[in-house]
């Protein structure tokens, strides 16, 4: 048989055999009979035993009580033995509880490592988010960007293609008006030619003044299709946004008659011209071919 010890949380402190908790000298004195187990029986307050209506019981009588038989196993014959014990069964709990602080630090470093792989997936997937985010906010201005610049060339074109086409009318009033100069000068021409034939029918009396006449007109006739070649060139000259001779003289709707005196040539939009209207005493610069003015070389 066996008597176990227990301690609070149900732990076993020492196993002994019932032969090593019976003193012989106790059993030969007292109990010649005894039989384990023992038989343990605590005083009361200071009294040193119980009262009991049959008697009283002393607690140091080993007739009363097995007390004495245990105190001298605990005391003195067993002591050393309880101790190592003792001390074995505390190095085993003392290595089962450091394995399981062990396992337990283990577990909370595995968790914890768990939580920061988490916590750095969730930022990496943040941070690629608000990446994607910004390239997708990117993508939206370069976009719009590039439709305002769409507009905006669809506007130039629009109004490089009305200018063009506003050229072009000028150009063609430019070709009719020049087909109206030819036929005036062929006019002219055939005018002088008739008054030479009839100059030359006056007579020979008249002959010399009549040569004279003819060379008058001819030289006429050729400063007039100079100045027509002159107009001619200049309006082309304008028409085409360059530089026209200088002193050409136009008349510009709103503004009169005036002298060409500079020219500005520019890279982008239409080129300047200083011109000098008559009334005014400064000269002013316009852009001939704008749009906004109806000019003609006279």
């Amino acid at each position: 048989m066996t008597v176990i010890i227990a301690v609070e949380f149900g732990l076993t402190v020492v196993c002994f055999s019932c032969e090593v908790l019976i003193a012989e000298d106790c059993l030969s004195r007292y109990r010649p009979d005894y039989k384990p187990p023992l038989a343990i029986v605590c005083a009361k307050c200071d009294t040193g035993g119980r009262e009991y209506p049959w008697g009283k019981v002393d607690v140091s009588n080993p007739v009363h009580s097995d007390l004495s038989c245990l105190r001298e196993m605990l005391v003195r014959t067993e002591a050393y033995r309880l101790r190592e014990q003792t001390k074995q069964r505390y190095d085993e709990w003392y290595e089962q509880y450091d394995t399981y602080l062990t396992k337990k630090k283990a577990a909370e470093d595995a968790a914890a490592e768990a939580e920061a792989a988490r916590t750095a997936e969730a930022q990496a997937a943040a941070a690629a988010a608000a990446d994607q985010a910004q390239r997708l906010k990117e993508a939206e201005v370069a976009a719009r960007t590039a439709q305002e610049a769409a507009r905006t060339a669809e506007s130039e074109v629009e109004r490089l293609r009305c200018t063009v086409s506003q050229v072009k009318h000028e150009l063609e009033a430019a070709v009719q008006e020049k087909e109206s100069v030819e036929a005036a000068s062929r006019a002219t021409q055939a005018g002088l030619e008739a008054s030479i034939k009839r100059l030359a029918e006056d007579g020979a009396n008249h002959r010399h003044a009549a040569e004279r006449s003819q060379d008058q007109y001819a030289t006429l006739a050729t400063q007039a299709q100079n100045a027509n070649q002159a107009r001619i060139s200049a309006t082309m000259l304008g028409l085409d946004d360059k530089e026209m001779p200088a002193r050409t003289r136009v008349h510009v709707h709103g503004h009169g008659e005036g002298t060409v005196e500079g020219f500005s040539e520019s890279f982008w939009g239409r080129s300047e011209y200083t011109i000098h209207f008559e009334g005014n005493k400064k000269a002013i610069t316009l852009k001939l071919n704008d749009g906004n003015h109806r000019w003609l070389v006279i």
